[in-house]
């Protein structure tokens, strides 16, 4: 906290410009900024205690404060109950230690449950570095549709991260998979159903669980690429499209 009634020694700002302009007036207003930041002859040092503040703050986000004042607080009156309790200090939780140096990023989800989206931003989070929570995420199923299967995790994971990066995704391709917390990509029901659909409208292949059995005969002239977890699914969908384009 600043401390009111600083004496300070500050030059008169009454005075012309021409003499604002000289050596001796500048020198001035110099010493009087060092005597206000640095002179310790009132026992108090604007310097010295700003630093001592961010010291403070800083020891508290690592989990590293004193414990000692709320020790005092608690044995007032003689009770010492505060003897049986764990004091070890808790480190504040990076996650909050972000919102607050980057503040609350907005999400808006159209036609995709909210609770489903932020788990699989979370998992994405953890998973690939990507630092989503510093980001506005906006989500919208076209054509006014709600999605309530899962199997469209994998299609949402690789639509945020081509957002992110600013990097297309390989052109006429499915996307099919529901994505855990730990990355790896689960099976779906009527995989082949959903193949033949995917060729009836024009899809060239399909990216896919791995976990998934397929009928062959079906999928002629139909390619797909059968992944197990969501860095198997980036590196394919996103590196395969840059050797197309610099062969």
């Amino acid at each position: 906290m600043i401390k009111k009634g600083i004496k300070t020694s500050f030059p008169s700002q009454a005075v012309s410009d021409l003499e604002k302009m000289t050596l001796e007036y500048g020198a001035k207003v110099a010493k009087a900024i060092e005597s206000e930041w640095f002179d310790n002859s009132d026992n108090y040092n604007r310097h010295i205690t700003f630093k001592d503040s961010f010291h403070s703050l800083r020891l508290y986000a690592r989990g590293e404060q004193s414990i000692k004042k709320y020790k005092d607080e608690m044995s007032i009156n003689g009770d010492l109950s505060y003897l049986n309790l764990d004091w070890k200090p808790v480190p504040i939780i990076p996650k909050f230690v972000d919102i607050v140096v980057n503040g609350m990023a907005k999400r808006n989800f159209v036609g995709i449950n909210p609770n489903r989206a932020n788990l699989l931003i979370a998992a994405l989070d953890k998973l690939c570095y990507l630092k989503l929570s510093a980001h506005d995420i906006f989500l919208t199923v076209i054509g006014g549709f709600s999605i309530t299967d899962p199997s469209a995790d994998l299609a949402i994971a690789v639509a945020l991260i081509s957002s992110l990066k600013q990097q297309a995704v390989i052109d006429r391709v499915g996307i099919c998979g529901e994505v855990g917390l730990t990355g790896e990509i689960r099976p779906v029901s009527h995989i082949d159903k959903r193949l033949i659909e995917l060729k009836k409208c024009g899809f060239s292949g399909g990216i896919i669980p791995k976990k998934n059995a397929l009928s062959p005969k079906k999928l002629d002239q139909f390619s797909y690429h059968q992944v197990s977890y969501i860095k198997d699914v980036l590196h394919y969908i996103f590196m395969k499209d840059y050797e197309k384009k610099h062969a």
